[in-house]
């Protein structure tokens, strides 16, 4: 794990890194450690007084980092370095299970586009990779909390041709079904101009967390992604989502789902009417896990012709939810 570290905190690096990330499940497994100040750090030999080369330079730069690391930043409360009778241990979970230290891609701009994609077992050559949908990831931190489909028109055909690759070399593996591939886009701007710098940092051989968005999109409306990343009906009509599985808050708690779709289908109010699913327009909020409602936590995906309108209706429920919420604080 040193050796790894270190690596990454090389001072060849020094403009990129700033961090290590450690990887775990949904990202709450994650935690960052700053490395700043080491990379800055410059290592004058104690005998010669010159500055550290090679291999002594890495052990030095190591030693440093490893000092470091019981002040790393958990994404999860549940963890802590050593681990207490409340929190569990990160350093006996990197044990058990291994550790991917990671840098952090720097930029201007940075954001963390997907592409969602299946292989057919049933089709030979290019066309056997089909995209499903790409997306711009929604994060808090690390933790993934929600998408908005599609991805950003700036690098969108470069992330979908990637995928492709992907899922072509994977193929010949013998690899089928459902995968998603993460990336890292970074904005620098030079003379005026931007470019993108796209890092692919993560391919998850699964359904995830932009599946059933994706799938609720496609049922109710029709159509399919088509090769410029955009979801379009059978009738050509672009649609967009925004979309969140981690809408939380806990003056919702014990609010049945009975109940609140009661409410919301009866709300007489034209800002909720116009939130509801309007089948003819191919518009309007689909919610998900409402039976985690009792806990103060549902998820919801608000579907339009534009980014914009959809970004309206992902609004528009936030604040109704909000609304709700305070109402039940005041009763009680």
């Amino acid at each position: 794990m040193v050796c790894c570290c270190f690596f990454l905190g090389k001072k060849t690096y020094s403009t990129a890194m700033s961090c290590l990330s450690f990887q775990g499940f949904s990202g709450k497994g994650n935690a960052c450690l700053e490395i700043q100040a080491i990379q800055n750090r410059t290592y004058i030999d104690s005998v010669s007084g010159h500055e550290l080369t090679g291999s002594v330079l890495v052990n030095a730069m190591a030693d440093d980092i490893e000092k470091e690391f019981p002040n790393m930043k958990f994404e999860c409360t549940c963890n802590s370095w050593k681990g207490s009778t409340t929190n569990a241990c990160f350093v006996e979970q990197m044990s058990r299970l291994g550790v991917i230290a990671e840098v952090f891609v720097e930029g201007d701009k940075v954001t963390s586009p997907s592409v969602q994609a299946v292989i057919d077992p049933n089709i030979v050559g290019k066309h056997r990779v089909e995209i499903l949908s790409t997306h711009e990831q929604v994060l808090s931190g690390q933790v993934f909390t929600g998408c908005i489909n599609p991805a950003a028109e700036p690098y969108r055909s470069e992330i979908v041709e990637y995928t492709i690759r992907m899922g072509e070399a994977m193929a010949k593996h013998g690899v089928v079904g459902h995968f998603s591939a993460d990336f890292i886009a970074a904005k620098t701007s030079t003379n005026g101009r931007d470019e993108w710098k796209i890092t692919g940092i993560e391919i998850n051989l699964r359904q995830g967390g932009t599946t059933h968005t994706y799938s609720a999109m496609a049922t109710l409306c029709g159509g399919r992604t088509c090769s410029d990343g955009v979801f379009r009906t059978r009738a050509g009509h672009e649609r967009c989502y925004v979309a969140t599985d981690n809408y939380i808050d806990c003056r919702l708690s014990g609010l049945t789902s009975a109940s609140f779709l009661q409410a919301y289908l009866s709300n007489l109010d034209p800002d909720i009417e116009k939130l509801r699913w309007d089948d003819d327009k191919k518009a309007g909020v689909i919610f998900h896990l409402l039976p985690f409602l009792e806990m103060g936590k549902i998820g919801f995906t608000a579907i339009g012709s534009t980014s914009s309108q959809a970004g309206e209706l992902f609004d528009g429920v936030t604040n109704m939810l909000r609304a709700i919420a305070e109402k039940r604080q005041q009763l009680h």
